[in-house]
């Protein structure tokens, strides 16, 4: 997906030449105006941000639950998403010790 954000239509031509010009495949492209274009921008890495935070969330649930037995449900969960947990194993860490003794309060 490119989303372009245009001052005008000359401006958005030019921009889309450039960015198709070096991409390889062949992505969608969605012209708007520079401010629709932010708040697109913004909710799209929003959503992201939590489908991978939820799913992140559903695996550990699933390891405190039954010991690991039902990981593959975290895969299940973020829609097989490649980008869920490739976090640094400190921040992973410290995310799961806040989890766990959320579950274990339950």
């Amino acid at each position: 997906l490119v989303l372009i954000g245009e001052g005008s239509v000359s401006a958005g031509d030019v921009i889309e030449a450039l960015t198709l010009r070096y991409v390889r495949s062949a992505p969608r492209v969605i012209r708007m105006s520079a401010a629709s274009a932010e708040v697109a921008k913004l909710a799209l890495n929003s959503f992201v941000t939590l489908k991978i935070a939820f799913a992140n969330f559903i695996g550990d649930l699933c390891d405190a639950a039954d010991g690991g037995r039902q990981r593959r449900a975290r895969g299940a969960a973020a829609g097989g998403d490649r980008r869920v947990d490739e976090i640094d194993g400190t921040a992973t860490a410290a995310r799961r010790v806040d989890k766990l003794s959320v579950v274990r309060a339950l």
